[in-house]
């Protein structure tokens, strides 16, 4: 497995980073073996685009908390996996998706476990759908 421009990817992780940039969210997908940035966004909907039923999806997002007396900042790292994708390349997913952490810079709490925020993918699209 490899990324086409780790460097790239490491940019694009601080821009979701940057409190003074509009970007939200930064996605990776596969071209081939490879794995190649597939866009990033303001719009939370343009990424739920991306997450089709064929995609295998890594990302990157900015999720703003509090009220309005305190704004902050939360991110999580996001693992798609379509229904319709095969065996062999969602095991492909679970091997790369360490590589893809480490490029991201995504750390583990000490002693936490990690959780995979698909269901707020879910939640986002319901919502999008309903107005």
């Amino acid at each position: 497995m490899s990324v086409a421009n780790p460097e790239s990817v490491r940019e694009a992780y601080h821009r979701v980073r940057d409190d003074g940039n509009d970007v939200v969210w930064t996605a990776l997908g596969y071209e081939g073996k490879e794995i190649v940035e597939v866009g990033e966004g303001e719009i939370y909907s343009d990424l739920l685009s991306l997450c089709t039923d064929d995609s295998r999806i890594y990302a990157y997002v900015r999720i703003a908390t509090g009220d309005e007396m305190s704004q902050r900042a939360k991110f999580a790292f996001i693992t798609w996996i379509g229904g319709s994708v095969g065996v062999l390349k969602k095991a492909k997913v679970s091997t790369d998706k360490a590589f893809v952490k480490n490029i991201f810079q995504v750390r583990l709490p000490s002693g936490g476990f990690f959780f995979c925020v698909c269901v707020c993918l879910f939640v986002a699209q319901s919502q999008n759908s309903t107005g």
